[in-house]
């Protein structure tokens, strides 16, 4: 599995899934390695993902 610096808990198991945002956002879907639950963006959440991130990079950045 690669390895990622974004994830969260799957909802069904608590196990971490690993992501990267620019899957995410160009629609894949995201798999919990455990027990296979799916997840993804909605289409009209998509561009508060991308203004957090976009936040995200430059607080990053200010460090």
């Amino acid at each position: 599995m690669p390895t990622s610096s974004y994830g969260f808990t799957c909802l069904d198991c608590s196990t971490s899934i690993p992501f990267e945002p620019k899957d995410l956002l160009s629609g894949t879907k995201v798999l919990c390695p455990n027990c296979m639950l799916k997840l993804s963006i909605a289409r009209d959440a998509k561009s508060i993902v991308e203004e957090t991130l976009a936040k995200l990079e430059e607080l990053k950045k200010k460090q």
